[in-house]
């Protein structure tokens, strides 16, 4: 069955990419130019796949649909680790069975919410294609992220050393892929502490997750590093890591508090950015104060590109255009590192107010956007969804503190911690729309159906019986 379950993931992950060919999206040309910003491992990727098929040259090499060669053998690889990984979560929802039926109506579900999640996106969404088969992070990322759920549990379940290096592995890669899944640090950390130190008061554990959860990071580090060294002629981390903040800050800051920025420079180019937004309307003012949290949510994120990408870039650059002609390639975006820091560092002292409401908007509307979509029936099921989901962990856990049985509630947690995690810093720093959510989705509902049918079989008495193979 699981032989079985292997070949239909493979045939059903790469049929999209055959048939669509590579999907070329907004970001892919930062990928593939190794934009300074980047994070060094999906660039570096797309480079070894140009190297080995020899098209450094855009005009030459073979095409397939319009697209060259080595951005079709990106999204077959990329097709082909989310047929492995949707089998590994096969494999590991079958595993949580007694018995053979079981098993299955574990694992079956689950591997059908990962498809679902797919067909969705390819023939719901207004995208029209498969995170796989584009060039874009999420391509790889996704897959990522649920073997570091995976990892998790395991690490979880049997404590061996091994499965804790793995979960260390794929943070590391995650980390290197795109700085939002930094998180996977933040839920690792946080699922420890629970149901390590708070729960059975494990300080070992927890000491070994903290320094694998460093050796992460820092490892990731020293990759970005070496690969702008390698690459851009620099010892330095990317760029750009200020800008989404600044985006946040400017839409929730007031006229004044620009003038609490202290570096000069800095202060100048704000006040003629917030001046832009302002005439704009593109202020957290701007929106009606009996507006609901969904059109609060809505108009930050139709805000938050026009701020970053039409008005603070183009001020910045052209004023170092201008003024700082000397500055070329990195040094040149390091520099708007610099500028954007110090406008950072003085719109923090804003009144936290605004920023603490818009949080809460774009929280709950993460939570949503994990599950399901904004809409005002959706939003409602998606509540529905959630006090379900609770309730079944609840008692899923409060079983297995008598029986031991922890696997099930144990994959449950750490899917709810993710997505609590994940809608608590794309809310904080950006804005939650699904493509920064959708890591969670098909694991949600994976752990969902996995808690309903082991209620279901406990009432009934079908759990029991032989240990599945």
């Amino acid at each position: 069955m699981q032989a079985a379950a292997l070949i239909l993931n493979l045939i059903f992950y790469l049929l999209f990419p055959l048939l669509d060919g590579p999907v070329w999206c907004k970001d892919s040309l930062s990928y593939t130019t190794m934009d300074y910003s980047r994070e060094p491992l999906y660039p570096l990727f797309l480079k070894i796949l140009r190297t080995l098929f020899g098209q450094e040259d855009p005009a030459a090499g073979l095409f397939y649909r319009g697209q060259q060669a080595y951005l079709l053998a990106a999204v077959l690889l990329q097709s082909l680790l989310a047929a492995v990984t949707v089998w590994i979560l096969f494999r590991t929802l079958y595993s949580f069975g007694k018995n053979r039926k079981t098993s299955l109506l574990y694992a079956i579900p689950g591997n059908l919410s990962m498809w679902g999640v797919q067909l969705l996106n390819r023939f719901g969404a207004a995208r029209g294609s498969t995170y796989e088969e584009s060039i874009m992070t999420e391509g790889l990322g996704i897959s990522l992220y649920i073997l570091f759920i995976l990892s998790l549990v395991r690490y979880e379940r049997f404590h061996k050393e091994k499965d804790l290096v793995l979960t260390g592995l794929f943070m590391f890669l995650c980390i290197s892929l795109r700085k939002q899944l930094l998180v996977t640090v933040i839920i690792f950390m946080g699922v420890i502490f629970v149901t390590e130190l708070l729960l059975h008061g494990r300080w070992k554990v927890f000491a070994a997750a903290l320094l694998v959860s460093a050796a992460a990071f820092f490892a990731s580090n020293l990759f970005d590093c070496a690969y702008n060294l390698a690459f851009h002629g620099r010892l330095a981390p990317h760029t750009g890591n200020a800008m989404g903040i600044d985006c946040v800050l400017f839409y929730t800051a007031d006229e004044e508090d620009i003038d609490g920025i202290e570096d000069a420079q800095a202060r100048e180019l704000a006040a003629a950015i917030y001046e832009k937004a302002k005439e704009q309307h593109l202020l957290y003012t701007d929106t009606p104060e009996d507006a609901g949290w969904v059109r609060q949510a809505a108009d930050f994120a139709d805000a938050y590109d026009v701020i970053g990408y039409d008005i603070m870039n183009p001020v910045i650059d052209e004023y170092l255009w201008e003024n700082r002609p000397d500055l070329e390639g990195m040094d040149f975006y390091r520099e708007i590192d610099r500028i954007e820091t110090n406008i950072r560092n003085g719109l923090l002292k804003q009144d936290k107010g605004r920023i603490l409401r818009l949080w809460s908007y774009n929280f709950r509307k993460g939570f949503v956007n994990s599950v399901l979509k904004i809409h005002p029936v959706l939003n409602m099921a998606a509540f529905v969804l959630f006090c379900l989901y609770i309730a079944m962990l609840l008692l899923t856990a409060a079983r297995a503190k008598k029986t031991g049985e922890t696997a099930i509630p144990l994959l449950a947690f750490c899917v709810l911690a993710g997505i609590s995690v994940n809608s608590a810093v794309v809310g904080l720093l950006i804005f939650p729309q699904t493509r920064y959510m959708i890591y969670n989705m098909g694991l949600f509902y994976s752990a969902f159906f996995a808690m309903a049918v082991w209620i279901v079989s406990e009432r009934t008495g079908t759990g029991k019986g032989e240990v599945a193979p």
